[in-house]
């Protein structure tokens, strides 16, 4: 039974989550601040105040990113939030979820082109063949869970996204890169979210036959 003292034991557990975070957030900046030596302000602060740009400068990459983080986030909460008839439904929601949180993270932060210790051991290429791997593991091995998702959603995101893959390597006129990527990531989050709702529902119905 959660009685007062368990609800009271759980708000202290998400205390010391909440201060968890923010000595991880502290100890980024002062790594960063020590080898790079930018200034702690830049750190914290909006990059287009910072740089007094209006705050809609490179909104469409912010709001993608946010799409990606939120449907991962939301992928793996079902993941682990649900109890599967099918365990197969647990392994791909995390993985898909995971994946998508780290793109988010990737797209907006561009780590996979500006960070030291990707390109300390990985090139920008090596980044694209590592979420190809998982993707297409994930597909593959969990293949009966993947076609009972909304799959043409994913064939129309990875159909759009490989073009833009292939206009930011040989800048084919009349294409346009980031416009490409809007139009992949959104179908994307559209097909994580569906997946989602898809595969709870066929749960349900898995435990409403028995």
């Amino acid at each position: 039974m959660y009685d007062y003292n368990g609800r009271t034991f759980g708000t202290i557990a998400w205390f010391v989550v909440a201060a968890g975070i923010c000595i991880i957030f502290f100890l980024i900046s002062i790594y960063l601040n020590n080898r790079t030596g930018v200034e702690y302000s830049f750190l914290y602060r909006d990059a287009n105040a910072i740089s007094s740009n209006p705050f809609y400068y490179g909104i469409l990459e912010s709001l993608t990113a946010i799409l990606l983080i939120s449907s991962g986030a939301i992928m793996t909460f079902t993941a682990w939030g649900e109890t599967w008839k099918n365990k197969s439904f647990l392994y791909f929601c995390a993985l898909m979820g995971l994946l998508t949180i780290v793109m988010g993270i990737d797209d907006l932060l561009m780590l996979h082109e500006s960070v030291w210790f990707v390109h300390w051991r990985l090139k920008e290429i090596h980044v694209y063949i590592i979420y190809a791997a998982v993707l297409f593991f994930s597909i593959g091995y969990y293949r009966k869970t993947f076609l009972l998702t909304p799959f043409l959603l994913f064939i129309a995101s990875i159909f759009f996204l490989t073009i833009a893959g292939v206009d930011d390597k040989l800048e084919i006129e009349y294409l346009h890169e980031d416009y490409l990527e809007i139009i992949g990531f959104s179908l994307w989050f559209c097909y994580i979210i569906s997946s989602s709702l898809s595969l709870k529902n066929w749960n349900a119905w898995k435990f409403l036959s028995m």
